[in-house]
């Protein structure tokens, strides 16, 4: 007679009640510098600057695969955290005023825990279509999507 053995969960899932958690956790602690001085990060009301701070960043699953195919041999991605600001990064002038000084992500394809980033211009990166490159194609929320 056989034994079923019971299913050890993989601790390394998280639940969308312990997402919420943790995202209430990190705005409760976390200031921003909004010009004016600090506050606490709010995204209550994505029509009130003051409180529509990014809660998360959308991506496509397809921009996730153009990352990995620019990049071959990749086994694994890394996320760096940053903040919206035009005078640093505003592809072809067109970054959404709505994004300015808002959290943000960048997405690195990485190989064996090494990121896959190559020192090079603007100019360089933009002709390579992504690869040695970080993605930032993320939707913001708020302002926009289903937070």
């Amino acid at each position: 007679m056989s034994q079923e053995r019971p299913v050890t969960p993989d601790p390394r899932w998280v639940s969308k009640a312990k997402i919420k958690q943790l995202s209430q956790n990190f705005f409760k602690r976390l200031q921003v510098d909004d010009g004016n001085g600090h506050r606490p990060m709010c995204c209550d009301d994505p029509r009130d600057p003051k409180k529509n701070d990014t809660r998360s960043v959308y991506f496509k699953k397809t921009d996730l695969d153009a990352l990995f195919a620019a990049n071959p041999g990749s086994d694994g991605l890394k996320i760096y955290f940053g903040m919206h600001h035009p005078d640093i990064f505003n592809p072809g002038g067109t970054l959404d005023p709505n994004y300015h000084h808002k959290l943000m992500v960048v997405l690195v394809s990485t190989t064996n825990e090494v990121d896959n980033l190559h020192d090079k211009s603007d100019t360089e990166a933009l002709a390579l279509n992504g690869t040695g490159d970080g993605l930032d194609s993320g939707k913001l929320c708020p302002p926009y999507g289903n937070c």
